[in-house]
C-alpha cells in the first residue's frame, strides 16, 4: 500500500471521526434543549420572572464598560427584585438540589439550583445562622423528607427570603462579582417534595407580575341618584309630586365622553391580561418584567436571552399607548384598574 493510500484511509477516517462527533453535539445539545425546556414548563410563573430578572441583570453586569458601570447594575436588581416581589413567599418554586448536607451540630444544610449559577440555599453553619434558622432542624418531617433525596434530584419547595438592604432579598456572595454572576439567596424552607407534575401548580408567591395600582372598586355613576317625595292628594287637584335631587360633584360625575374612556381604558386591560395570560418561558418573563419596570423613574432595559427581550419589548409596545391615557384620562385609569373588580 502506497503511502499516499495510508494518508488517504486516515483522512477519510477523521472525517468520519469528525462527523460522528458533530452529530453526538447536536444530539446533545437537543436533548439539553428539550430537558431544559420541560424543567421550565414545570416552573410556576413567578419563578420564571424571578430568575430573568436576575439573569437580566448579571448580563448587564457582564456587558458594564468599567467597574462603575458594573457596580451600577447591583442596585438596578434590586429595584427590578423589589417591584418584582410584594412579599418574600415563594410556593411551589422548582430546582435542582446543588447541596445536601449538614453542619456540625447535625442540623440540615440545603442549596437549590434554580437555573445556572442561581441558587437559594439555607446557611452552612450555626454563627452565620443565628437569627435567621434557616438550617433544618434534625427532629422536623422536613429534615426527614430530605433525607430521601439526592444530589442533582428535581423538587419542589417552598419558604421564604429575608429582606435585604443591599438586594432587596438577603444574597450571600462575599463579593460584587459573586453577587452578581453567581448569585446564592438566602432561603427559609418550610416544604420540599420530589412529587413533581407536568402541570404548574397553583402559584401563590407574592409576585408583582403585573402590578394593579391605585385599583378603584367603584366604577363611575351614569345618573345621579334622585329622590322622589310624593304628596298626597287632595279633593280640589290631581296628585302633584316634588323632587328633591340630591347635591353631586359635577367633578366626580364622568361626562358621556369619560364614560367611553372608563369602558376603553376596562376593554384594553382586559386584552393585555389576556395576552399575557397565553405566554410562557422566557418570552412571558420578559413582558412581565417591563409591565413591572415601566413605573419606575429609571425603568431597566429589555437585555436579555433573545425570547426574554421579543416579549419585553412586545410588552412596551403594547403598554406604552395605555400608560400615556392612563395618567392623561382620569375615566381611562379608573376602567383599567376596575378589571377583575
Amino acid at each position: 500500500m502506497t503511502p499516499q493510500k495510508v494518508t488517504g484511509i486516515i483522512a477519510v477516517g477523521l472525517l468520519v471521526i469528525a462527523a460522528f462527533a458533530l452529530s453526538s453535539q447536536d444530539k446533545t445539545t437537543a436533548d439539553k434543549t428539550a430537558a431544559d425546556k420541560a424543567y421550565a414548563e414545570m416552573m410556576p410563573s413567578s419563578e420564571t420572572a424571578f430568575i430573568a430578572t436576575v439573569k437580566n441583570a448579571r448580563q448587564q453586569y457582564n456587558a458594564g464598560a468599567n467597574e462603575m458601570a458594573k457596580g451600577a447594575t447591583r442596585p438596578g436588581r434590586k429595584a427590578a427584585l423589589c417591584n418584582l416581589l410584594t412579599g418574600v413567599e415563594a410556593t411551589n418554586w422548582v430546582g435542582k438540589i446543588a447541596r445536601l448536607s449538614t453542619n456540625n451540630d447535625g442540623r440540615g444544610v440545603l442549596a437549590i439550583s434554580i437555573a445556572d449559577d442561581i441558587q437559594v440555599k439555607t446557611w452552612n453553619n450555626a454563627l452565620s445562622d443565628i437569627g435567621d434558622h434557616t438550617l433544618i432542624d434534625p427532629n422536623s418531617d422536613l429534615y426527614r423528607r430530605a433525607v430521601n433525596l439526592k444530589n442533582g434530584q428535581v423538587i419542589r419547595f417552598t419558604g421564604r427570603f429575608f429582606r435585604n438592604d443591599t438586594d432587596c432579598i438577603h444574597e450571600t456572595s462575599l463579593s460584587m462579582s459573586g453577587s452578581m454572576r453567581e448569585p446564592e439567596f438566602l432561603f427559609q424552607f418550610s416544604d420540599i417534595s420530589s412529587e413533581l407534575s407536568t402541570a404548574k401548580p397553583v402559584d401563590v408567591t407574592t409576585l408583582r407580575s403585573n402590578p394593579k395600582t391605585e385599583v378603584s372598586t367603584v366604577a363611575p355613576s351614569t345618573r345621579p341618584t334622585t329622590a322622589i317625595y310624593v304628596q298626597p292628594p287632595t279633593p280640589a287637584s290631581l296628585p302633584t309630586a316634588t323632587t328633591y335631587g340630591q347635591p353631586s360633584a359635577p367633578t366626580s360625575q364622568p361626562t358621556p365622553t369619560a364614560t367611553l374612556m372608563f369602558q376603553k381604558g376596562l376593554a384594553d386591560r382586559t386584552a393585555w391580561e389576556q395576552w399575557i395570560s397565553s405566554l410562557s418561558t422566557d418570552y412571558r418573563a420578559g413582558a412581565e418584567y417591563w409591565a413591572g419596570q415601566r413605573s419606575l423613574t429609571r425603568p431597566g432595559t429589555c437585555y436579555g436571552v433573545p425570547a426574554f427581550t421579543a416579549g419585553c419589548e412586545a410588552s412596551k409596545a403594547r403598554l406604552t399607548p395605555a400608560d400615556v391615557l392612563r395618567k392623561s384620562e382620569p375615566d381611562y385609569k379608573l376602567g383599567w384598574n376596575a378589571y377583575g373588580h
